[in-house]
């Protein structure tokens, strides 16, 4: 494939305001969300005292570690991160026409390319889609708003890609180089673009069925999502809070029980029944020493809502002194369901079933109110936004004051607020 050829189709993508609103929102309520946990105190101390271009590399960190920023299923990418502070840091104007254009067409190279590996299935095959794309997405943002043509467009995509990698290992301890090497990817995206413009070439011919193949770790790979129509940024999801998406619809299956009366203290069992590809992460064991496995496993989820249902907004997920969730979680099992693979890959449907006594009670949710074409899915993230604005300052993320730094704390907060009160 000739990235020249695609960069030309990016560049003419459609660029939704509104759409491109919400995401811009959602992701500085990751932002606010990400600041309060002792990862991001990490890199704020790493980045803090380096370039724009370095702290807005730490500010997508930061975003991404919140684990509630958007989500696109069919790729398993999480753009938003990656994109939305290169956009905000670059060109300092959330409203203008070039931040729509860039953001837009950021958003789909990303789905694209992972729509390309596979996505869950690379996923399975040790690969983290989002960080093998997120070179590409920031340097496509980066070249956009430096007003790059297509052809420069295209030897930053290459740039960006050459040397690539999604492979992270299992990184051990806290903070989680799992965000250095995010950090360090996305700014490798911003450099590529202006390398580009400075004239700097790469292999236009780059992305090939080997090349993919190679990268998403099995030969299943599709090169025709690079030739169909371009994947738009309304196809891109949300969370409610922070949790590993394949979690997401059994704890909603789980709240609508408990909304309808079910006595939490009266549960015996619950069977949790997802699509294969979940079962792995969803089972990992929780540890006081491992933030994401909190976020992951599945009867943690299940106990939180349960029995500290405001612990679901705690990307740390701390649990309240007294409050026993793990022997909660003791009683959730995760099995695999093949029927709920016909939702794939653009539902990540979860059945459970509850045993309390001689009750048994059943819920499925297919279509999250969080999904990207979820009819009401503006008014569903008002709340999040909401609960977003009360988490502790990051103050002294940035050297400069809000005037002065585009991607500062004081201005992304200022810009969610007004979101909410206008």
């Amino acid at each position: 494939m000739n990235l020249e050829a695609w960069a030309a189709r990016l560049l003419a993508i459609e660029a939704p305001r509104e759409t491109i609103g919400l995401h811009v929102n959602d992701t500085i309520a990751a932002f606010l969300t990400g600041s309060i946990t002792a990862e991001a105190t990490a890199l704020r101390t790493l980045y803090s005292e380096g370039t724009l271009v370095e702290r807005a590399a730490a500010a997508a960190a930061i975003m991404r570690l919140s684990e509630c920023d958007d989500i696109h299923l069919g790729s398993c990418v999480t753009p938003g991160a990656a994109i939305i502070p290169v956009a905000l840091a670059l060109s300092g104007d959330p409203n203008g026409a070039t931040f729509h254009r860039a953001v837009s067409a950021a958003y789909s190279a990303a789905i694209s390319l992972g729509q390309a590996i596979g996505g869950t299935k690379a996923l399975h095959n040790g690969v983290w889609p989002t960080l093998l794309a997120s070179p590409l997405m920031s340097a496509v943002t980066a070249s956009c708003i430096f007003a790059h043509d297509e052809t420069t467009l295209a030897h930053a995509m290459a740039l960006a890609l050459s040397g690539a990698s999604g492979r992270i290992g299992r990184p051990a301890g806290m903070p989680s180089g799992r965000w250095f090497a995010f950090a360090e990817s996305v700014r490798k995206g911003i450099r590529a673009a202006e390398a580009a413009g400075r004239g700097f070439r790469g292999d236009l011919d780059l992305i090939s069925p080997t090349w993919l193949a190679a990268q998403a770790g099995h030969g299943s790979v599709d090169m025709g999502a690079f030739a169909s129509q371009l994947p738009l940024i309304a196809e891109t999801g949300f969370k409610p809070f922070p949790i590993a998406r394949q979690g997401l619809n059994a704890v909603l299956a789980f709240q609508n029980l408990l909304t309808r009366g079910l006595d939490p203290q009266r549960i015996d069992s619950i069977e949790v029944f997802v699509p294969g590809m979940n079962v792995a992460l969803l089972s990992r064991p929780a540890s006081e020493q491992d933030r994401l496995s909190r976020i992951s496993n599945m009867g943690y989820q299940l106990a939180c809502a349960a029995l500290a249902p405001g612990t679901l907004n705690d990307p740390e997920r701390t649990p309240p002194a007294g409050v026993p969730l793990t022997d909660f979680a003791k009683r959730v099992t995760v099995t695999e369901c093949h029927n709920l693979d016909a939702h794939l890959p653009n539902r990540w449907a979860a059945r459970i079933l509850v045993t309390a006594g001689d009750e048994r009670l059943e819920e499925t949710v297919v279509q999250s109110p969080f999904d990207g074409d979820a009819l009401s899915v503006a008014a569903a993230l008002t709340e999040k936004w909401r609960r977003a604005c009360t988490a502790e300052p990051a103050e002294g993320f940035f050297p400069h004051g809000p005037q002065d730094d585009p991607i500062s704390y004081a201005i992304l907060r200022q810009l969610l607020e007004q979101r909410l009160t206008g």
